[in-house]
């Protein structure tokens, strides 16, 4: 499906994904390239982030050459499990994935909200949200994150520094994109587990509406389908928009 980025989203997809350059692939075709994959490593675990093929060339077989590659370098890399994501309605991809061993794991549901519910942007009384740099919202995040996070969400990085970081009470957490008069971008939200099911996530919502009233709200598609942020989005009337799979396979 076509994705159209400039050198600074590449440039902010490699230090944010940890994109290693060295493995990533590059397909050529009568001296020219036609198509790349980036890959990523953490641990024990490889990623395909990010794959294309010339238009003119699809359906040649492009494709698998380079998926078929990227399994052997992130084989030989000791990695584990493989992951990458299809977005729903690129049936091609997910068929070529399929045919290598790829299961669908999860679903991944973007989300976006015009603009807050009045009573939602009500302050609740004895609320503190404040400001908070992205190295302490990492650690939250290391300590309170699942350990089966999507892999955009796993780790905080802003080497451009577009985005912000909030807490509310010391308990919750949420960082976006540097947000415009007219928009937000919710990058993610975090709850001290032994906070989780008391309202806390949608109390933090509302703060962040409160903060920044009138905005439009857009989460990308990262959120796992019944998982405590899914639940906490849908209840503070958030409507899902785009969704894509997740998609693994077990290295051998």
């Amino acid at each position: 499906m076509p994705l159209h980025l400039g050198p600074p989203d590449i440039e902010n997809l490699v230090k944010r994904d940890d994109i290693d350059l060295g493995a990533s692939l590059a397909l050529e075709h009568g001296g020219a390239t036609v198509g790349f994959a980036l890959l990523a490593r953490r641990a024990a675990k490889g990623r395909i982030a990010m794959m294309g093929i010339d238009p003119s060339l699809r359906g040649r077989g492009g494709g698998r050459l380079l998926a078929e590659r990227a399994i052997e370098v992130l084989r030989a890399r000791r990695v584990m499990r493989i992951v990458l994501e299809v977005l729903d309605g690129n049936d091609a991809a997910a068929s070529l994935y399929r045919s290598l061993g790829f299961r669908s794991a999860r679903a991944l549901v973007g989300w976006t909200r015009q603009h807050a519910p009045p009573r939602l942007t009500e302050r609740r009384a004895g609320a503190h949200l404040a400001p908070i740099d992205l190295i302490a919202c990492a650690h939250a995040l290391a300590v309170h994150g699942d350990d089966d996070l999507p892999w955009q969400l796993q780790r905080i990085t802003s080497s451009d520094g577009t985005q912000r970081a909030f807490t509310l009470r010391g308990v919750a957490w949420a960082w976006l994109q540097t947000p415009s008069a007219q928009s937000a971008t919710l990058r993610g939200l975090l709850v001290d587990r032994r906070w989780r099911g008391r309202g806390v996530a949608r109390e933090l919502l509302a703060e962040l509406d409160g903060l920044l009233p009138g905005r439009r709200w857009d989460v990308p598609p990262l959120i796992p389908v019944g998982g405590a942020a899914d639940l906490a989005l849908s209840a503070a009337q958030f409507v899902p928009t785009v969704t894509q799979s997740e998609m693994e396979l077990v290295v051998r």
